[in-house]
Parts: structure tokens; C-alpha cells; sequence
């Protein structure tokens, strides 16, 4: 018989409240959420409460980047980034109507 380890999420997924070099509103998010840098080059990964990447790209910061999230469940989400200065996950609440 096997059992399964559950951890909590702030285990798997601690949550920087201070990111300095990502920003991600309106937080909650309904329908889309948008992301914005300065640095160039940051990768994004959008991690949801099962540990499934969902959505990834690369940044830039010229531009906010609009994702859309209508077809998502609603709930939590972690935004996992790494950049040239900093890395960390920002927590995301996903609440369509």
C-alpha cells in the first residue's frame, strides 16, 4: 500500500510579498491578470494548485503582458520567475465570474 505525501503549498511555493523587479495585477485576477518588469529576458512560469505549469513564457520590459485566465479555474496560482537580479513565486488568486 502506498501513501502519498501532501505538502503544504508555502512549503512547495513560499510567496514573496516584496518582488521587486515583477508586479502581477489586478490581484485577484478576473479573466486576465497582466505582468510587468523592467528587466529583459525574465521567465515566467504559472504554476496552479496541483503543481501543473499551466503557462510559460519569456518577458521583456518594454511592455505589460496580458494573460488571459477566463478558462481557468478558479482559485490559486503561483507565478514562478527568474530573472538576471532576483527570482522568487508571487502568489495569484484567479476568481472569473
Amino acid at each position: 500500500m502506498s501513501s502519498i505525501l501532501r505538502l503544504p503549498s508555502q512549503l512547495l511555493f513560499p510567496e514573496i510579498k516584496n518582488a521587486s523587479y515583477l508586479r502581477a495585477y489586478p490581484n485577484p485576477a478576473q479573466s486576465y491578470f497582466e505582468l510587468q518588469t523592467e528587466e529583459v529576458g525574465m521567465q515566467i512560469e504559472v504554476i496552479d494548485i496541483t503543481g501543473k505549469r499551466i503557462f510559460e513564457t519569456t518577458i521583456s520590459g518594454n511592455q505589460p503582458l496580458r494573460i488571459a485566465t477566463s478558462n481557468w479555474s478558479n482559485g490559486s496560482y503561483w507565478i514562478r520567475y527568474t530573472g538576471s537580479r532576483e527570482q522568487g513565486v508571487l502568489k495569484l488568486q484567479v476568481v472569473n465570474n
